[in-house]
């Protein structure tokens, strides 16, 4: 199991930022879903080097700089606010995406939703970007969620669609 982490984290490191971040979303979202059955540290088979090691569940990850990783940190819970425009970006999406097929508006909604829960609960997840905001990325839509961590709020400043000029939303920072 350990190789196996260390194999999927270097190949994780050639990603793009963008696809880095969408495999963090999803890790965290697994950590949520309660397995079917107990983890004993091997991947399928008994005979793997954890197991024959006598490692498995009770061994902790350590990092390169040697600190302990037992579990992720608890998410904080910070309340989300939509700029009156990116309102507006993602209630156009939502209507282009309706029209063009049923369904998918609605769909394209739930993800922009699910993807600013995940940066209400964990703010400092999404990638880095321009002029101190992050990113957060819906899953299977060419968009990202630009927000700014306020206090004990995320403010969430575009729905920005990948075709569009970067930044084009800049000027809504200060703008409360």
């Amino acid at each position: 199991m350990p190789d196996l982490v260390a194999e999927l984290s270097e190949r994780a490191k050639v990603l793009p930022p963008e696809d880095r971040a969408r495999l963090a979303e999803e890790l965290l979202a697994s950590l949520e879903e309660s397995p079917s059955a107990e983890v004993d540290g091997s991947v399928g088979r008994g005979d793997s080097k954890a197991s024959r090691r006598g490692g498995g569940r009770h061994r902790r990850a350590r990092s390169r700089r040697g600190s302990l990783f037992p579990c992720p940190a608890k998410p904080e819970v910070r309340s989300a606010r939509f700029h009156a425009e990116a309102e507006l970006e993602l209630q156009a999406e939502a209507t282009y995406y309706e029209q063009h097929t049923k369904g998918l508006g609605e769909r394209f909604a739930r993800e922009v939703e699910a993807a600013v829960k995940v940066a209400c609960s964990f703010p400092y997840i999404g990638s880095p970007y321009k002029y101190g905001t992050r990113r957060v990325y819906p899953r299977k839509f060419p968009f990202s969620v630009v927000y700014l961590v306020r206090g004990e709020e995320v403010l969430v400043l575009a729905i920005a669609p990948f075709a569009k000029k970067p930044g084009y939303w800049r000027n809504r920072r200060g703008v409360v």
